[in-house]
């Protein structure tokens, strides 16, 4: 027997060793992935890479995004629903909301805000000449 026989002999049971522990590891996250996914941002790209559909958490606000195109081009539709108060009318609440942009401009805007007394107030916003 060669001494390099020995040595594969040797190695065999730590390399299998390796091998088992990974393929532990991957089952185990697996199972973990079919439970479900949790993350704050996914985005699902095309072939050329470009982000397709984007889901995504930031701060109050959470966006679901299906578009194509690269910014600042970008077209897309977005539909949002966010806790935050409306930046530009303070005695908006909590909102939902579908957007629509061509190449880089907000074109229409659906929305429907909850007011300070809790009634929703529905809002369409028409940007014709952007």
């Amino acid at each position: 027997m060669s001494a390099m026989q020995g040595t594969e002999h040797e190695e065999a049971p730590t390399w299998r060793s390796a091998v088992e522990r990974r393929l532990d590891a991957t089952e185990a996250a697996l199972v973990e992935l079919g439970e479900g996914l949790t993350t704050r941002r996914l985005a699902i790209r095309d072939d050329e890479g470009l982000e397709r559909i984007v889901a995504d958490v930031d701060g109050d606000t959470a966006e679901l995004r299906v578009g194509f195109g690269e910014a600042p081009e970008r077209s897309a539709v977005v539909l949002f629903a966010t806790t935050e108060t409306a930046a530009r009318r303070a005695e908006l609440g909590e909102g939902l909301g579908v957007q629509l942009w061509a190449r880089g401009s907000l074109l229409v805007e659906l929305c429907l805000w909850s007011d300070a007394d809790g009634r929703c107030r529905p809002s369409v916003h028409l940007y014709p000449d952007r």
